[in-house]
């Protein structure tokens, strides 16, 4: 695998835990009743974050980091040759 595409796979990975994360938001808002759960809908919205967005940022962070790591160890070549 070349080492210029882990930061790729890095934000496809924190993008697509965005988008799980906003589909299991509206999955549980419209399976939500206050009558049958104690807890308010804040909470749920709070835990989807914890399990898809806390690893989203991490994965972008990571992502960028070896974005800058990759392009201070291989600079560009020139093209003049």
């Amino acid at each position: 695998m070349n080492m210029k595409n882990v930061p790729i796979i890095c934000n496809f990975i924190g993008i697509s835990l965005v988008m799980a994360f906003l589909i299991k938001c509206i999955i549980d808002y419209t399976q939500y009743s206050s009558i049958t759960n104690s807890a308010p809908f804040y909470v749920w919205i709070l835990t989807n974050a914890l399990y898809f967005l806390v690893p989203a940022v991490i994965m972008f962070v990571f992502g960028k980091y070896l974005r800058k790591s990759i392009r201070d160890t291989f600079p560009k070549r020139d093209k003049t040759n």
